[in-house]
């Protein structure tokens, strides 16, 4: 799981929000992790405009904490990754679905491997010779 960089709470002006606030940091700190790496948490009222500036001020301040340890940098090419990572998922699956058909066919499929016709993974090999020679 992903944690947040910069946790808000809005509605400061409320009973309660100083309690989950804690509640916040009491969760975050079951983690491991140095003083000054603690992730910022600021309470907020958007409803009367208070809070906005330290958390614009926060926001900043952490900003130049992560490209200063080179962790902003990090964070853009790992979620560039992950969207890679995605996209040919994606593709490969339209050109599974485009090439075999794969919609429609992975009931038969899934038929043949239930009557023991032959194993799951026997299948996709054999399926992805075919799809590897046609490249």
């Amino acid at each position: 799981m992903e944690i947040g960089d910069i946790f808000v709470i809005n509605k400061k002006d409320k009973d309660g929000a100083d309690r989950l606030k804690a509640e916040v940091e009491y969760v975050l700190g079951i983690r491991e992790i140095q003083e000054e790496e603690k992730n910022p948490i600021a309470l907020v009222s958007a409803r009367d405009d208070d809070g906005i500036e330290e958390l614009l001020k926060e926001m900043a301040s952490y900003r130049t904490w992560l490209e200063a340890r080179g962790q902003l940098a990090e964070k853009r090419k790992g979620r560039l990754e992950k969207e890679l990572f995605k996209i040919f998922q994606q593709k490969i699956h339209e050109h599974l679905d485009r090439e075999y058909n794969f919609s429609t066919n992975i009931k038969q499929w899934a038929e043949w491997i239930y009557q023991g016709g032959i194993t799951p993974y026997a299948l996709v090999n054999e399926k992805l010779k075919t799809f590897k020679k046609e490249e």
